[in-house]
C-alpha cells in the first residue's frame, strides 16, 4: 500500500514549526520598539512590504502590532485544525480500501463514505474514525471545541453567534489539554504552574508533570481571542496527539491487512 505515515507525521510537524516561527515573530514585534512600522499592500506578483508613511502616532503603530500578533495567533489555530484534518485523511481512505478488500464493507457504500469524509470538519472526522475504522481519538472532545473555533473564524469573522453557544452554559467554550508543573514540598505545600518555576525551598520536594484541562469561554457578540501562551499549549497537545494518532492508525491498518511503507 502506497501510504507513508512517517511522511504525514513529518509534514504535520513541519506545519507546527512554521506556525510557531510566525507566531513568535509577530508576538515579538508587538513589543519591540526597535522594529520600524510597516505596511502590506497588494502587488502584481503577490504582496509588497514597506514602511508606513510618516506622521502616524506611536499608539496607533503599537495597536496595529498588537492586532497583527492576535490575528497571526488566530490564523495559526485555524491552520493547525486544518492540518490535522489533512493528517487524518489518507489513512482513512486506506482503511476504507482495506475494508472493501476484506469484504467488511460494500464497495459502493465505502466510496460514498470516503467522498463525504473529505468535506467533513475535524470533529466529524473523529466520529467517522470511531464509527468506520474502530479507532478513537484521545482528545476528541477538545477537537470538537477547536473545530467550532475554526468554523466561527471562517464563517462568522471570529464573532461568536447564537448558533455557537452551548444552551447550558450560554457561552462558547474552547478547551484543550496542557502539561502543568507541580512542585510539592515535603511539608505538603504545592506550587503550581508559573509559581513553581524559580521558587526557592529549604526542604526536599518532588516535581510532578500533570495533564490538565484548559477552558476559555466566549459570550455571544464577543470576538474570539487566544494569546500566544494558550496557542503554545494547543500546539503541544496537537503534536502529542499526532504522534499517538500515527502510531494507533498504523496498528489498525496492519490489523486490516496493510503492509505499510516507512521512511
Amino acid at each position: 500500500m502506497d501510504l507513508n505515515l512517517d511522511h504525514l507525521k513529518v509534514e504535520f510537524e513541519t506545519t507546527i514549526r512554521r506556525l510557531a516561527f510566525f507566531v513568535g515573530l509577530t508576538h515579538n514585534l508587538r513589543s519591540d520598539e526597535e522594529i520600524c512600522a510597516y505596511t502590506v499592500e497588494p502587488a502584481s506578483n503577490g504582496m509588497s512590504f514597506g514602511l508606513l508613511l510618516g506622521g502616524m502616532k506611536a499608539e496607533k503603530v503599537r495597536e496595529g502590532r498588537a492586532l497583527l500578533a492576535q490575528w497571526t495567533t488566530e490564523q495559526a489555530l485555524r491552520d493547525l485544525v486544518e492540518s490535522f484534518e489533512h493528517l487524518m485523511t489518507p489513512p482513512f481512505h486506506a482503511a476504507m480500501f482495506l475494508l472493501t478488500k476484506s469484504g467488511g464493507i460494500e464497495l459502493t457504500k465505502a466510496k460514498k463514505i470516503s467522498r463525504a469524509f473529505d468535506f467533513k470538519g475535524l470533529k466529524d472526522k473523529c466520529d467517522q474514525y470511531r464509527e468506520h475504522v474502530g479507532m478513537a481519538i484521545g482528545v476528541e472532545r477538545h477537537f470538537g471545541t477547536l473545530n467550532k473555533f475554526r468554523n466561527t473564524q471562517t464563517h462568522r469573522r471570529s464573532i461568536v453567534g447564537s448558533d455557537d453557544i452551548d444552551d447550558v452554559t450560554g457561552t462558547m467554550e474552547t478547551s484543550w489539554t496542557a502539561l502543568q508543573i507541580e512542585l510539592v514540598s515535603e511539608s505538603g505545600t504545592t506550587y503550581t504552574g508559573g509559581e513553581a518555576i524559580g521558587v526557592v525551598l529549604n526542604e526536599p520536594a518532588s516535581v510532578h508533570l500533570r495533564v490538565v484541562d484548559r477552558v476559555v469561554q466566549h459570550v455571544p457578540g464577543q470576538r474570539l481571542q487566544l494569546d500566544v501562551h494558550q496557542l503554545h499549549e494547543i500546539m503541544v497537545m496537537m503534536h502529542m496527539e499526532a504522534q499517538m494518532f500515527i502510531s494507533g492508525v498504523a496498528k489498525r491498518l496492519v490489523e486490516l491487512g496493510a503492509k505499510l511503507q516507512t521512511s
